[in-house]
C-alpha cells in the first residue's frame, strides 16, 4: 500500500466525513467580494429606477423634489458611490439655500 493509498483512505473513511476542507482564505475572500457585489447590483438596480424616473416631466419632479439634472448626475455617478446618498444630500443642500 503506498502512502497515496493511505491518505486517500484516510479522507474518504467516514470518521473524517465531517471535517470541512481548510477554506479560510477563500471564505475571506468570498466575504469581501460578495457583500461588495451585492452592493453594487443593488446600486444598479436602484439607478434603473431612478432612470424609469426621467421619462415623468419636469414639473412632477420638481414636485416629488428631484430636479431632472440631479436624477441625471445620480445616475453618472460611479456604482461605488450611493446615488441616494448623494440625491438626499443635494436634496437638503436645496433646503437650505432655498
Amino acid at each position: 500500500m503506498s502512502t497515496f493509498d493511505i491518505n486517500a483512505n484516510r479522507i474518504h473513511h467516514p470518521a473524517n466525513w465531517e471535517q470541512k476542507p481548510k477554506l479560510d482564505g477563500l471564505k475571506a475572500l468570498a466575504a469581501q467580494i460578495f457583500p461588495a457585489l451585492n452592493a453594487r447590483i443593488t446600486e444598479w438596480k436602484y439607478r434603473r429606477t431612478l432612470a424609469a424616473l426621467l421619462d415623468r416631466d419636469d414639473s412632477i419632479l420638481e414636485d416629488i423634489g428631484m430636479p431632472r439634472g440631479a436624477l441625471l448626475t445620480a445616475i453618472d455617478l460611479p456604482l461605488s458611490q450611493s446615488a441616494r446618498r448623494a440625491l438626499d444630500q443635494w436634496q437638503r443642500e436645496r433646503s437650505i439655500t432655498g
